[in-house]
This record gives C-alpha cells, sequence and structure tokens, in this order.
C-alpha cells in the first residue's frame, strides 16, 4: 500500500467516515464544508459588517442564531396588505381606465409596501436595511440612540449633508450609518434648521424605544460621557469609539463608500416579504413620463387631501 493510499477518517463535524489520502489536519468532510460554505453565504453581510468592526469570526451555532434573529424580523413585519410587483404593473399599463376607488386601493397598498432609500440604510415605518451589508435588516425597536453631524465630504448646493449615527440594541448590527438631506434655509449658514428638525421628527416618530434625545453627535458624546455607562445594550467604550469615527467620517461612517442602492439580493428579500423601494415604484408607474407623472400625482394630492 503506497503512502499516498487512501485512508478511512471520521468527519469532525457529523461523524461520517469518508476516504481522503491525507490524514494530518483536520477532518471534514465534503458535505459539511459545503454546508458551512452555505451558511456562510446566507448571512454575508454580517459577516462583513464583524469583519469591518475587527469581530472574531462567527461559528456555525452564531451563523444559525444570525438567520434565526434575521427571519423573525422579517416574519415580524411581513407586508401582507402591500402590492406586488406585477399589481403594481397592471395597474401602471392600465391607469387611465381605473376608477377612484381603484386608484384610492393601489395608493394605500403602495405606501404600506414603499421603502424609502438613501444613503448608508433604506427604512420603512419598522426597520432599516443597511445598504452596505447584504441581506441585513434592524428592527426599528431595538434603536436607542441618534446623533448627527454635518458631512462636509458630500456637497450639495442649498443642501446640508447630515450624517446620522444610528445606535441599536441589535447584537449583529450595533450601529450604523444613515444620510439625511437637509434643505439649507435663507439665514441657514451650513447648517439646515429644518434638515435637522426633520432627522428628529424621522426618528422620534419611527424608534418608539429611543433612550436619548435626536441630537448632535457632540451633545450625544458629552451625555453618554456624563452618564458613565449606555443606555442600550453595547458597552460605553465602543459607543465612544463609534462616535469619534462618525464625527470623523471614518470607518463604516466615510460617506465616500456609502450607496443608497440596496444590494439585489437586499431587495429581493424585502420583495419576498411585501416591500419595494420607492424608486422601483416610480421606474414601474413610469414616473419620468409626463402624462403618467401627472396622473399619478395628481391622484395623490387628491388622495392626501381626503
Amino acid at each position: 500500500m503506497g503512502i499516498f493510499s487512501k485512508k478511512t477518517v471520521r468527519c469532525e463535524k457529523c461523524g461520517k467516515e469518508y476516504q481522503v489520502r491525507i490524514t494530518f489536519g483536520t477532518h471534514i468532510c465534503d458535505e459539511c464544508v459545503n454546508r458551512e460554505f452555505q451558511k456562510k453565504q446566507n448571512v454575508r453581510g454580517y459577516i462583513d459588517y464583524a469583519m469591518r468592526m475587527g469581530w472574531q469570526d462567527y461559528t456555525e451555532e452564531q451563523l444559525d442564531q444570525i438567520d434565526v434573529h434575521r427571519n423573525q424580523i422579517l416574519e415580524k413585519y411581513r407586508q401582507v396588505q402591500g402590492i406586488s410587483k406585477s399589481e403594481l404593473q397592471n395597474a401602471s399599463d392600465n391607469y387611465k381606465k381605473l376608477t377612484d376607488d381603484q386608484v384610492s386601493d393601489i395608493l394605500v397598498r403602495i405606501a404600506n409596501s414603499s421603502i424609502t432609500s438613501t444613503m448608508g440604510a433604506a427604512y420603512s415605518g419598522c426597520f432599516f436595511v443597511p445598504t452596505a451589508y447584504e441581506k441585513t435588516i434592524v428592527d426599528v425597536e431595538d434603536v436607542f440612540a441618534v446623533g448627527y453631524t454635518n458631512d462636509y465630504k458630500l456637497q450639495a448646493d442649498g443642501q446640508e449633508i447630515i450624517l446620522c449615527a444610528v445606535f441599536t440594541n441589535d447584537p449583529y448590527i450595533p450601529v450604523f450609518p444613515m444620510i439625511y438631506v437637509g434643505k439649507l434655509g435663507f439665514f441657514d449658514v451650513m447648517k439646515s434648521k429644518k434638515g435637522r428638525q426633520g432627522v428628529n421628527d424621522l426618528f422620534e416618530s419611527i424608534c418608539p424605544n429611543l433612550q436619548y434625545p435626536v441630537q448632535d453627535l457632540k451633545n450625544l458624546k458629552k451625555q453618554v460621557k456624563a452618564d458613565g455607562s449606555v443606555k442600550g445594550n453595547i458597552e460605553l467604550k465602543f459607543m465612544l469609539e463609534r462616535i469619534s469615527d462618525a464625527t470623523s467620517g471614518i470607518g463604516i461612517f466615510n460617506t465616500n463608500e456609502m450607496h443608497s442602492d440596496l444590494y439585489p439580493s437586499s431587495a429581493e428579500m424585502m420583495d419576498q416579504y411585501g416591500y419595494l423601494q420607492e424608486q422601483e415604484i416610480d421606474q414601474i408607474l413610469h414616473m419620468d413620463k409626463m402624462l403618467n407623472r401627472n396622473f399619478w400625482n395628481k391622484a395623490i394630492k387628491k388622495f392626501e387631501t381626503n
């Protein structure tokens, strides 16, 4: 029998016996290797986030827990009163034939299904979907603090680019960035009063468990340091470091590395649970065409006034 003849070994994960030519090192059968690879692919966004944070690799058990955690959020907010792409397409193709009641029903279901995308995260009234990490989701009920600052890397005439640091009790996504664009008033100098009030209104309206006022990051940092502890499930050192990162626009808060489009896999995940991005809805309704845009804008205005 040659030195490289096959030998029988036992898989250290499942206990299955299989044959190999080299017996030193760990013994993991092909089925277990493939299964672990599929698990990692399924939660790749969470693994990428952990790598960005410099955390240790997740174990197989933790990968399973992440999948369960994500599915619990998705099932919790599964939209059953929304509108599908096919229904929306049919409405778009036949909008001239729709009755007022049909239009009203469509607009209600669009509102139920719609999610807003911005740099850093898409959001609805129930959850946030970070755009940098595919197939990740954060429950609005897990958000406990939001701080904001002006971002000078991005420029827009007559607007302030407001960078938000959103802190959560989600063990897998404890903080993420999100951009809010505020319009500068005539008397505003670099800081948009309406924009910052818009940030407050947005997060205070959809995040029921905020433990701090939505405020400038410098003030949030002062409050947390004065308390000497965090009113959430993250460590004080971690929160202060992330506030510093956001203030400096580095790490996950580097706006030069952000985008507003969801990964195709994230968009597909949202679609499976009854949600569509606003820009996707606009595309299906052909809002770039004058006749279509006029029809739907008139219908929306009428719907909002009733």
